[in-house]
């Protein structure tokens, strides 16, 4: 479970929601219930528009989308989770409660609650009905069934028009909304987000707003299943599809299971001059290195999507930064090709502070890991401590990489010891 300043470091990075400015539908219903912000006007209409016209249903789709554009404030329900407090921190400690408790409900119950094809009054009598009864309050029982319903509606569309480019981006926007405006994504999960957005993805390969969108709602996804305990399951989930319940309650593990990394590995490969979608993927092995997930980057070969982006962004200073920190996460074997190449970054900016702590990291994590080490990796360490010998930052992360270093052999000690490491260690 991630803790707030994670949190906050993912936030800055990824946005939950997307704030972007919602164009005017053509058709004049749907303008009025967007107009009028009719909520479940516009959820009828997505669902009653699936196998209609697909013009009408993206608009459909972007309209729900902007419905779904403010993000719960994640920071704070993690750090106000003591049962002390103002009212409005206990309230939302106790909307993420709840956000559990109901989601479970979804899931126990997820084959009975049909709620495509309704009619808007239909939906309201869904959405208010006795499943959800009890200690939940109302607004948040009908605001997660909503989200609920938006999520099948969308998903369903992209099923039904996987050709069909401008829906399959418009449907990855939208989900990437919904997956941020949820407390928790399972449901979502359960539905089919992850799969249609990972077949999105490698079918339209080549639309770099469709990876780029993809990407996002792919991270805000993971990023929902890190900061919250895993959703328990108190008695198990009846039913004939236990099996399928049971596996979006480990988040993680399903993006992996049905491929989401992996599609945005290949996006860094297939779009190498988007730094929007570079940076995302960076971001992915940043915050997300599960021993499973990195294994799996390991082996698609992450490290030589990272040498690439430190070789054609050696001079981009925010992307060779993330490209570094990255590199920590998959550093092992099958990484010196990028290790040497980050070296070279290193030496030639030798200026950069924050470059030659990640630079230092990165050695120290591949020397951890028992992954091959280049011949230079020691005397990099040492060389940026002597340029950056007042830099505390630069020192505790060349004094860490010495010792990851030291720890390999003895012959390796004994060449740092005379390269003049020791000096340099009690100088520190």
């Amino acid at each position: 479970m991630w803790s707030p300043d994670r949190l906050k470091r993912f936030l800055q990075a990824v946005p939950l929601t997307l704030q972007s400015a919602q164009k005017t539908p053509a058709n004049d219903e749907l303008r009025q219930a967007v107009e009028a912000r009719d909520e479940y006007r516009l959820l009828g209409m997505l669902a009653n528009a699936v196998s209609g016209d697909r013009v009408f249903l993206r608009e459909c789709c972007a309209a729900v989308g902007g419905l779904y554009a403010e993000a719960p404030d994640l920071v704070a329900m993690r750090e106000w989770s003591s049962p002390l407090g103002t009212a409005r921190e206990r309230l939302l400690t106790t909307e993420l409660a709840q956000a559990g408790e109901l989601v479970e409900r979804l899931l126990r119950y997820a084959e009975d609650l049909h709620f495509l094809n309704k009619t808007p009054e239909r939906l309201e009598m869904e959405f208010t009905t006795p499943l959800f009864s009890g200690s939940s309050t109302r607004r948040a029982r009908t605001r997660l069934l909503n989200q609920s319903f938006a999520g099948r509606a969308v998903v369903a569309a992209m099923k039904a028009c996987g050709t069909d480019a401008a829906l399959q981006e418009e449907g990855c926007k939208t989900l990437w909304n919904i997956a941020g405006s949820l407390l928790r994504v399972e449901k979502l999960l359960y539905d089919g987000a992850a799969v249609s957005i990972a077949t999105a993805m490698y079918r339209h390969s080549h639309n770099e707003a469709m990876q780029y969108y993809g990407a996002g709602a792919i991270l805000a996804m993971a990023a929902k299943g890190c900061y919250a305990e895993k959703l328990r399951r108190k008695g198990g989930f009846p039913g004939h599809d236990y099996a399928k319940v049971d596996a979006v309650c480990d988040v993680l593990r399903h993006l992996l299971a049905t491929g989401c990394f992996d599609a945005i590995l290949s996006a860094m490969d297939g779009h190498p001059k988007s730094v929007r979608i570079q940076s995302f993927g960076c971001q992915m092995m940043i915050f997300f290195g599960s021993q499973e997930v990195v294994d799996r980057l390991q082996a698609r070969h992450a490290a030589d999507a990272v040498r690439r982006l430190l070789q054609d962004y050696g001079d981009h200073q925010e992307l060779r930064h993330l490209a570094m920190a990255a590199f920590q996460t998959i550093a092992g074997n099958g990484a010196l090709p990028a290790l040497e190449t980050l070296l070279s970054s290193m030496a030639a900016h030798r200026s950069d502070p924050e470059t030659q702590v990640r630079g230092c990291d990165a050695i120290g994590s591949q020397a951890g890991r028992g992954g091959p080490l280049p011949p230079t990796a020691g005397a990099a360490v040492l060389q940026v401590m002597g340029i950056h010998e007042r830099d505390v930052g630069v020192l505790c992360s060349g004094l860490k990489a010495l010792w990851s270093l030291s720890q390999r052999s003895e012959g390796i000690r004994d060449h740092l010891v005379g390269q003049g490491a020791a000096e340099r260690a009690l100088q520190s």
